[in-house]
């Protein structure tokens, strides 16, 4: 998966090829890629993974999803989250 495949997720439109200058919208898509790259095979696939960012509340944060906490600024909090699933914890 990569950026432009997310493209809509960002508000960018996929028809126009932009150049993205800004270092802000280059964190995000990097952000987003590395979390939807990390759950798409327990999600079975990056169509369900992006579902998953998008829609998917996630109790441990009071019902925000993973699109939130990005939006949020707190990328950290949810990779925290997400390693400690892959280890076995409880979501």
């Amino acid at each position: 998966m990569n950026a432009e495949s997310i493209s809509p997720v960002g508000g960018r439109n996929r028809s126009k090829h932009v150049r993205v200058r800004s270092l802000s919208t280059k964190k995000r898509f990097r952000e987003t890629v590395g979390i939807l790259n990390r759950v798409s095979d327990w999600c079975g696939g990056p169509i369900q993974a992006l579902a998953w960012f998008r829609s998917q509340p996630l109790p441990s944060f009071g019902g925000l999803t993973a699109e939130d906490l990005l939006n949020a600024g707190r990328t950290d909090a949810l990779r925290a989250y997400l390693r400690r699933v892959a280890e076995g914890g409880y979501a």
